[in-house]
């Protein structure tokens, strides 16, 4: 089964599985350990917020004081969510990278530390964001500029126009919501579709990328024409099996999703029991931990997710290069 599998222009179920279970065998416990020296800081401030929005519901007789300090403390303590939450971002998208790292390293059969790989993947985030950039100018910008365009049309003539106004009341509420919801739908495709087609990016940007040739219009210009041909040899079954590792990944986090929200009611109906401190306490603690363990949970899906897409990547690979990987030795040279 393996050698018709590396024979082919696709490898098996059986491989992708394979691979998914090593990596998560040998990534699991660091990995876990990252999200959550990332999250750590939000779910503490979640953990405040929570804990003294259910105080404060014990208090039925609230001076102005209290309500001065409940303000306050909602108010600054939102801010400083949203501040780290922003920085939870840009960690998590290093940690992204140091996780196409760790899969890269590993087919290159290059021995990288935890604290190298790491050390990479910041020293690489302004060329991913560069990355990120043109993918959005590229991919996505004309995507809204046509979404707003055809809006304005719409509006214009349905809502402005006299012609929009002799229509039939009846007939412009069901050819509106027709095309809102057909169009929702077909953005939606179009999302996923694009998800698809640029789930080899992180790996061919390891490949390829060297800070002292992106400056050149023409280094990207190759890498989206490589990106392109990837896509091209990956037509058939390669395709349809990116397709059913998104899907089944979307599945499993929205699984995960409802048995948080499961265990999160059980946690709010034993702090409504225990009433009081104690119940604030439970309340707030069940909320944080799920959250914490979702976003765990979800992470670890990703992960598996984005391996069953490398190994697809190294089989597109070969069919262009008639070798499974390459070495990038600037990216090994940021250790």
């Amino acid at each position: 089964m393996q050698s018709e599998s590396q024979n082919s222009t696709s490898p098996s179920w059986d491989e992708i599985f394979q691979e998914i279970g090593k990596q998560l065998r040998a990534r699991s416990e660091l990995l876990t350990k990252r999200v959550l020296k990332i999250s750590l800081p939000a779910l503490a401030i979640l953990f405040l917020i929570q804990l003294f929005g259910r105080l404060s519901q014990f208090n039925t007789n609230p001076s102005e004081a209290f309500l001065q300090l409940q303000i306050s403390s909602i108010l600054w303590g939102s801010i400083t969510l949203v501040i780290v939450i922003v920085f939870m971002i840009i960690f998590m998208t290093i940690f992204k990278i140091e996780e196409a790292i760790w899969l890269d390293s590993y087919f290159d059969k290059v021995n990288l530390t935890p604290e190298e790989s790491q050390r990479i993947s910041k020293r690489l985030y302004g060329g991913w964001c560069s990355l990120q950039y043109k993918i959005f100018y590229r991919y996505y910008l004309w995507v809204i500029l046509a979404i707003v365009a055809l809006l304005y049309s719409w509006i214009y003539i349905i809502v402005i126009s006299d012609f929009g106004k002799s229509l039939p009341p009846e007939f412009t509420q069901i050819l509106s919501s027709t095309l809102f919801i057909g169009g929702g739908i077909g953005i939606i495709f179009w999302i996923r579709y694009l998800k698809i087609k640029l789930s080899y990016v992180p790996f061919l940007f390891l490949d390829r990328y060297d800070a002292n040739l992106a400056g050149s219009s023409k280094f990207w210009s190759e890498f989206f024409n490589e990106l392109n041909q990837l896509n091209i040899v990956s037509k058939g079954n390669s395709f349809k099996k990116n397709v059913m590792i998104e899907l089944g990944g979307d599945v499993a986090m929205t699984l995960v999703e409802y048995i948080a929200q499961r265990i999160q009611i059980g946690f709010n109906v034993a702090g409504l029991a225990l009433s009081g401190v104690a119940g604030a306490v439970v309340g707030a603690s069940g909320y944080t931990v799920t959250r914490g363990a979702v976003e765990v949970a979800q992470r670890v899906i990703m992960f598996a997710k984005l391996t069953g897409k490398c190994v697809l990547y190294r089989y597109a690979y070969k069919n262009i290069h008639g070798e499974t990987h390459h070495i990038n030795e600037y990216v090994y040279s940021l250790k």
